[in-house]
């Protein structure tokens, strides 16, 4: 099982009517745990498994907003994320030797919004970064296993728009270009 609790804290910050910045911080506490007399999905027969496992971590984000027109506005975000080993990976005739940490990433986006009447559009860049990536792999006796395996960088475009027809009906499209 597990237990979690994920306080945060953001602010609004409007130093003029037309921008806004959002500061905030998050904080992750992951107490992940198992206590099995026996475990059958090991590769050496039926054992017991017991652990106790604690995650933390900081998690600070930024977001900006300025609006030049009543119709649009311009956005950058930050922000550190966290994602938790899954408790499959601890089900393992040696836990000692299959320590997988949590995977982290640091995300970047620009964008802007843009609405004229029955039209609006909106497109965005970003950019995150992993550290400690998760993969799953298979083991010499077919068992699947979860470990890190480095960092990866992820970036992309995103652009759409719609419009809106008449009786509640609208046109949309959506392009995005993505590369890791």
């Amino acid at each position: 099982g597990w237990k979690q609790y994920q306080p945060f804290v953001e602010f609004d910050w409007k130093p003029t009517d037309r921008i806004t910045v959002t500061p905030g911080v998050k904080y992750v506490n992951w107490d992940l745990y198992l206590n099995s007399p026996v475990a059958e999905k090991l590769a050496n027969g039926s054992q017991p498994v017991r652990f106790n496992e604690v995650f933390t971590k900081t998690l600070p984000f930024l977001t900006a907003n300025y609006r030049p027109s009543d119709n649009w506005s311009v956005y950058g975000q930050y922000a550190q994320g966290f994602l938790i080993p899954n408790i499959g990976n601890f089900y393992v005739n040696n836990i000692a030797s299959s320590k997988v940490v949590p995977q982290t990433s640091t995300n970047y986006q620009v964008g802007t919004v843009f609405n004229l009447g029955q039209f609006t559009f909106d497109g965005d860049l970003y950019w995150i970064e992993f550290q400690h990536t998760i993969q799953q792999y298979v083991d010499a006796n077919n068992q699947p296993y979860e470990t890190n395996s480095g960092g990866a960088a992820y970036k992309g475009v995103e652009l759409q728009g719609s419009y809106a027809l008449p009786y509640g009906a609208s046109l949309f499209a959506n392009y995005s270009y993505n590369s890791a």
